[in-house]
């Protein structure tokens, strides 16, 4: 693992991100061996939609429908998580939310079909975590958003105060991490 990845896990650890720091964790033991030049971005946020999200599985919606409360998509201590976006038509309201940003800050043309509509740019994906938040004040207390590309400027005038008063008035904890090809890269909370 290298030093940076390990760091930002530490770090998260340290701020009380236990969840985040857990599922990064998780998500580095499936691509510490691809992490570096052959690492490809773009397919790691296809793999987390397709193993978070349920997007294109429907062996696993089909459980998943069948048995609401066996939900698949847990934490190594078999806690439920809620993922954004996801595949199933109703939200679970879950302490952590894993949040796929997997479009980053560029803009998307109008959602043509199925393959597309899964991957939310970062403007997208705040719509949907904060309507989350909204609805699942109570039950919410950490949230991990992963982006692969970051722009300080836009998430500076847009969504940085929108995150500071989920965060200060409601005692939460956000965590955005940019995914390299070197790594993980924290860039929420400064």
């Amino acid at each position: 693992m290298n030093e940076q990845t390990a760091a930002v896990i530490r770090q998260i650890r340290e701020r009380g991100g236990n969840q985040t720091a857990e599922m990064l964790n998780r998500i580095l033991e499936e691509i510490r061996h691809e992490l570096g030049r052959d690492f490809n971005v773009k397919d790691f946020f296809d793999h987390l939609l397709h193993r978070y999200g349920g997007f294109e599985d429907r062996y696993r919606m089909r459980e998943e429908e069948e048995h609401p409360m066996e939900v698949w998509r847990t934490t190594d201590q078999g806690e439920v998580i809620n993922v954004i976006p996801s595949a199933h038509t109703t939200s679970i309201c879950a302490p952590f939310c894993l949040t796929i940003a997997g479009e980053g800050f560029t803009r998307m043309p109008p959602l043509r079909h199925i393959h597309r509509r899964m991957h939310l740019n970062f403007y997208h994906s705040m719509l949907k975590v904060s309507a989350y938040w909204l609805g699942c004040l109570s039950v919410n207390k950490e949230t991990l958003i992963l982006t692969p590309n970051w722009d300080a400027t836009e998430f500076e005038k847009h969504y940085e105060n929108l995150i500071a008063n989920y965060v200060q008035v409601h005692h939460k904890k956000v965590f955005i991490v940019e995914v390299s090809k070197s790594g993980f890269i924290q860039r929420y909370p400064y």
